[in-house]
């Protein structure tokens, strides 16, 4: 790590420290993802420690990226064509909307694992835009490539009810997914710092 910058914390201590589950859930999710391999956030959940929606917003806050709840929501068959399904697959991602910003198109990426900054470049280079990555929660990124690649399940999706009690704000016209109430805001700061 370079001089002067501070460490990340860790996703299971910023869920103790914000009250979210206690030390005995962290040790018991850490021992099952030891045993099965999955990503504590995902193994948090499946134990009910924790919803999905307190995940995607734990998740958003630890690396600095917007989430989104999909719950009812539709996305554009030309956004849904920059990526086969394959590679959502592979990758668990999901393209949401594309966004003008500084003059040319972003992509704005669902993923379960926002922090894979390979599948961000791979995405990039495939669609052929910039991407901003997106958290959301692994339920509905499932489900949202069942039903949007795959045709399987209701769509719009269905997911973690309790995602229903996130705020959520306008979207510009042309924007197909809704956002956290301040996703508007977080997308502007992270898009000005990378220079897009």
């Amino acid at each position: 790590m370079e001089a002067g910058l501070p460490e990340r914390k860790k996703l299971g201590e910023l869920l103790v420290e914000a009250g979210l589950i206690d030390e005995l859930q962290l040790a018991v999710a850490l021992g099952e993802q030891a045993r099965w391999g999955n990503r504590l956030g995902e193994t948090l959940v499946h134990l009910g420690y924790l919803t999905e929606a307190e995940l995607v917003r734990a998740l958003s806050r630890t690396y600095g990226i917007p989430g989104v709840h999909l719950d009812g929501k539709q996305i554009e068959p030309e956004v849904l064509a920059l990526l086969a399904a394959e590679v959502a697959e592979e990758y668990r991602c999901i393209p949401l909307f594309k966004k003008p910003v500084s003059g040319g198109e972003v992509l704005f990426l669902g993923m379960a694992h926002p922090e894979d900054l390979r599948i961000v470049d791979d995405v990039s280079f495939r669609a052929g835009l910039p991407v901003q990555p997106v958290v959301v929660g692994p339920v509905q990124l499932d489900n949202a490539i069942a039903a949007f690649y795959r045709g399987e399940g209701p769509c719009p999706i269905q997911g973690d009810e309790s995602a229903a009690d996130l705020a959520e704000a306008p979207v510009p016209d042309g924007d197909t997914a809704p956002v956290f109430s301040d996703l508007q805001e977080i997308v502007s700061e992270s898009l000005g710092e990378v220079g897009f």
